[in-house]
């Protein structure tokens, strides 16, 4: 018989973080950056592991045409984003709930494109986003947000049909039938963690006129 010993150095895992790309309509169909989940095991802490792992997650963000990258931090870890170039910004809100009503590892994102159509009364329907609505204000609602720079018809198709693509978008509008304008929009970017038993966590941005 023949034994073989690995003299290899036994790796491990010692940092580690998340970028998560998404895709918008402003800033010229731009893109944003959110930075996540980053941790240094603690008996690597000191060596400013931390710091190289966001300096090479904000070089990534530049490299995927990112126009800003944006994060969610406890109040003791602020210094430490600040020190990485980070500025507090706006506030951060959380919605927790007590029960996952979908524990399934897979995101069926078209079943919940199609259970998008939603009456709210007074003309008012809640849908997903479509190729007609960009005649119908939604930029000029957008403009309302922050700049939205150049975007032609055709930019904007084909960063929907992008985002019709995705696992992990959803963008709806809330449309005025009689007036056939776009008066409301919401994002919904899924991110898939391992934490929480390989749960999700869900980004909300909103505007509404």
């Amino acid at each position: 018989s023949e034994s073989l010993v690995d003299l290899r150095p036994k790796s491990r895992v010692v940092a580690c973080g998340t970028l998560q790309v998404e895709p918008k309509f402003i800033h010229e169909c731009g893109f944003c950056g959110h930075l996540e989940d980053v941790v240094v095991d603690w008996s690597m802490r000191g060596k400013k592991l931390g710091k190289r792992m966001v300096s090479k997650l904000l070089d990534r963000a530049r490299e995927q045409g990112c126009y800003k990258v944006i994060l969610d931090c406890k109040e003791h870890n602020i210094g430490f984003y600040t020190s990485c170039g980070f500025k507090v910004k706006d506030a951060q809100m959380s919605c927790y709930f007590s029960e996952v009503v979908c524990k399934s590892t897979s995101w069926d994102t078209a079943a919940a494109r199609a259970q998008a159509d939603i009456s709210l009364g007074d003309s008012l329907v809640m849908t997903s986003l479509r190729a007609d609505h960009f005649h119908q204000g939604f930029a000029g609602l957008l403009e309302q947000l922050t700049s939205v720079g150049e975007l032609s018809e055709d930019m904007y198709r084909a960063r929907l049909a992008e985002l019709q693509n995705s696992m992990d978008a959803l963008m709806f509008v809330i449309e005025d039938t009689n007036l056939q304008r776009v008066v409301g929009v919401g994002t919904l970017l899924i991110e898939h963690k391992f934490i929480h038993s390989a749960g999700r966590c869900g980004h909300i941005e909103v505007d509404l006129q």
